[in-house]
C-alpha cells in the first residue's frame, strides 16, 4: 500500500475482510466486482482491504460511485492522490 495514493472511497467503505472479485489482468487500474457479477471474466479474489488500493468498483456492481479520480468527501487534495484511478 502507498501512502501517496489515496484508496479508493467506494471499496475503502466496505468491511475490510469483503471478498472482491477481480478483473483486468493488463488494465490499470483493475476493476472489482462483487460476488454474482456477470459482466466481466472473473480472474481472482482480493480482500477490500487490498483491493481498495488497486481496483475501481465495477460500475454495474456499485452503480452510486463516483467517477473516477473523484472524492466524493472533497477532502484537500484527494484528487491528486485519486489520479491513479484514471487511465492514461
Amino acid at each position: 500500500m502507498s501512502e501517496l495514493r489515496a484508496p479508493d472511497p467506494t471499496l475503502d467503505a466496505l468491511d475490510a475482510d469483503v471478498n472482491l472479485y477481480m478483473s483486468g489482468w493488463d488494465a490499470r487500474p483493475l476493476v472489482a466486482h462483487l460476488p454474482g457479477c456477470l459482466s466481466m471474466d472473473l480472474a481472482w479474489m482480493e480482500e477490500a482491504q487490498d483491493a481498495r488500493y488497486i481496483a475501481v468498483p465495477c460500475r454495474e456492481c456499485f452503480p452510486d460511485a463516483p467517477p473516477r479520480g473523484v472524492d466524493p468527501l472533497n477532502r484537500p487534495n484527494a484528487g491528486r492522490y485519486l489520479a491513479w484511478q484514471v487511465q492514461p
